[in-house]
């Protein structure tokens, strides 16, 4: 046997399930970090290449060499861009999301930055006869509200480091959008397709509980609006192929959602689609007794028997009502809900409800009013200054390291995947923002059941003075000192050993992708052009975890050093003619 089938035979050896699931990945701050000018560019903004180590192995010939006992393949190699060739068909996915901008003096007792940040999403947008098409997907409603995620130009998008639970996304191409629920799960993939030039019709029915068309409904479907008519019928063109969501309102009845799978070029006629409207519950909402900061009360309203009470593809649209603002003087009255028992939670910065939930039984028909009382509750007291100085009207951001933690603990909840069932919003106790008073201090609630590091920026209306703190659990003070931003940028290099072939790489920084690129055997990937700050890292080669939601801190002008102890198998050796083939692919 030769040296290189001994060499191949122990990489396949070492790499048992635990491998391919959580590779180790060993982070290390070079002690002789270079400049980022030291390293020669080669293929444009993405991928650099440094100075061959003198340690480094000769490079491999890329015809591959069969291994003792293996399937008989002949492997034929692709070429690829630069002219570096490969049998290696499917890329090493790499993220790199930005957490804080500001660099930080994290204590060893503080969790990272986003983590459980776990879950993941790849899709593609498609048009016409299959066409790619550029666009984005925004995060409407649900755990990862504000995010957006941009497709490169094969349309294709993605992201590894989104939080776990359901969300309402708006996926934009052009002038077609559709809006849709998408369920994300920890440590899982989600694939999410949207195919425009595969449009169905759907037509439909709105009654009231007697079988009575309802007129002038107003029926959303896939975030456009249409309108019942005097038969209750209402019909949207257009809709692509998968799961659209379905909204309808009408005032005095209680609001109705709908998601259901619908076929390719498909038409829906009225009566397979029927929607019933049953009469409305309205909920009065006051807070009495007052604590804490001047200002605002939000509410929450979930099913009183859990977030997962009449999930699935009917049920309410808690989204359309949730977070609820209460006016500092005064109630809020909400319309159009269904008649069940219902958990009210109050969350006010400085203050806290006891008790932290309270069950109100809705009735259709009736306004059923509540009031809560305030008390001083468990916080954290911070102060911005600059030069010791206080700075007012500062705006300040705070972000739960472990966000599905601080949610499912707010919510009342004990499992995370209670965050599955309902499309919840962002409570203050996950994420916040805020502003400084005339004396430079902001006041944050902390919520004692979700123990959990916070992350906390500043940044001044204008721009020029910027800041930050972390505050590990047990500490409730913090002082944040400004100073300007620093615009300087470094870049990660990731170690793939063992590697005797090219390997195409996808990356994404910030959920925007980068053209696709492929390494030769000895070369390491460099991502640069990073800006200050605290990053997550994360690589998959077709689903199998290479590198997982690594932290890296980002400084001046430097390299951080990432290394991947091993990669699976197929990145390495590459695919056959058959595979390639299967995907595709006609052998060269």
């Amino acid at each position: 046997m030769s040296i290189r089938n001994v060499f191949l035979l122990s990489l396949a050896s070492g790499i048992g399930v635990l491998g391919l699931l959580l590779a180790r990945a060993d982070v290390v701050l070079s002690p002789d970090s270079t400049s980022l000018a030291q390293h020669e560019r080669i293929t444009g903004r993405v991928v650099a290449r440094g100075p061959e180590p003198s340690t480094a192995e000769p490079r491999r010939s890329v015809e591959l060499e069969k291994l003792d006992g293996a399937d008989d393949r002949e492997f034929a190699p692709i070429g690829a861009d630069g002219g570096i060739e490969t049998t290696v068909i499917y890329p090493l996915e790499v993220e790199l999301t930005l957490g804080l901008s500001e660099e930080l003096d994290v204590p060893k007792e503080a969790e990272a930055i986003r983590t459980g940040a776990t879950a993941r999403i790849t899709g593609s947008l498609n048009g016409p006869k299959g066409r790619p098409m550029v666009g984005t997907v925004t995060f409407l409603h649900g755990p990862n509200e504000g995010r957006v995620l941009v497709t490169d130009g094969s349309g294709r998008f993605g992201a590894s480091d989104l939080w776990q639970g359901l969300s309402v996304v708006r996926v934009e191409a052009g002038s077609r959008v559709v809006q849709r629920e998408v369920r994300l799960g920890s440590l899982a993939s989600q694939e999410f397709h949207i195919h425009f030039g595969s449009s169905s019709t759907l037509s439909g029915t709105v009654q009231d509980v007697r079988g009575k068309p309802i007129a002038s409904a107003e029926v959303i479907v896939d975030g456009r609006v249409f309108y019942s008519n005097d038969l209750g019928l209402f019909t949207a063109t257009q809709v692509p192929a998968g799961k659209p969501l379905v909204v309808v309102k009408k005032k005095g009845y209680a609001h109705a959602r709908r998601s259901f799978g619908l076929g390719i070029r498909k038409t829906v006629a009225p009566e397979n689609f029927v929607v019933t409207l049953r009469e409305e519950a309205s909920l009065a909402l006051s807070v009495g007794r007052r604590a804490g900061e001047d200002g605002p009360s939000y509410a929450v309203l979930l099913p009183s028997a859990g977030p997962n009470y009449g999930g699935g593809d009917t049920g309410f649209p808690w989204f359309l009502v949730n977070p609820i603002e209460i006016p500092a003087q005064g109630s809020v009255t909400i319309n159009g809900l269904p008649e069940m028992a219902v958990s009210v939670r109050v969350f006010h910065r400085g203050a806290r409800v006891i008790p932290a939930a309270r069950i109100v039984h809705l009735d259709a028909g009736r306004t059923v009013s509540t009031k809560v009382d305030l008390e001083p509750g468990p916080s954290i007291l911070g102060r911005v200054v600059r030069a010791g100085e206080s700075v007012d009207d500062t705006i300040v951001s705070i972000e739960a390291a472990n966000q599905l933690v601080a949610t499912t603990a707010g919510i009342g909840q004990t499992n995370p995947r209670s965050t599955l069932g309902v499309v919840l919003p962002r409570i203050p106790a996950a994420r916040d923002e805020l502003y400084t008073d005339d004396k430079g201090r902001f006041t944050f609630s902390r919520d004692p059941r979700g123990l959990t590091t916070y992350y906390v920026r500043a940044r001044s209306r204008s721009g020029h003075l910027v800041g930050g703190a972390v505050v590990p659990p047990g500490r409730s003070e913090v002082t944040i000192e400004m100073a300007p931003p620093r615009e300087s940028a470094g870049a990660v290099r990731l170690e793939l050993p063992r590697r005797f072939q090219g390997l195409p790489v996808d990356v994404r920084v910030n959920g925007v992708p980068n053209d696709r690129e492929v390494l030769r055997p000895t070369e390491p990937l460099v991502v640069d052009g990073l800006g200050r700050g605290i990053w997550t890292a994360s690589a998959r080669w077709r689903g199998e975890i290479v590198l997982i939601h690594t932290t890296v801190h980002i400084q001046e002008d430097t390299v951080l050093d990432l290394r991947v102890g091993s990669l699976p198998r197929g990145a390495v050796d590459g695919q056959s003619p058959e595979e390639r083939k299967r995907a595709g692919l006609t052998p060269p």
